[in-house]
């Protein structure tokens, strides 16, 4: 195992998560054009506390977890942000 290996997994995953998270903003924009239709407001705190808690055991290394829910809130923020636009 050598850096040049290691970085060629991290690069790998992280083109993994990028063609993750396109598909999670579609999937969003679909979710804020049935909200528009049916005149739901674009924040709902419950349902984001619902997908944290969910994540709660995604990790068997609970050494990331905070990591984990910190990144997850990062994501729903950037999703309300495309939703509003």
């Amino acid at each position: 195992m050598s850096l040049a290996d290691e970085r060629k997994k991290i690069d790998r995953l992280n083109s993994e998560i990028a063609k993750l998270l396109v598909k999670r903003f579609e999937i969003a924009d679909s979710i804020s054009q049935i909200k528009q239709q049916n005149g739901l407001p674009i924040l709902n705190k419950n349902r984001e506390k619902e997908v944290l808690k969910k994540l709660t055991n995604v990790s068997d290394n609970n050494k990331y977890q905070e990591k984990i829910e910190n990144i997850f809130i990062k994501i729903m923020d950037e999703t309300k942000k495309a939703e509003e636009e």
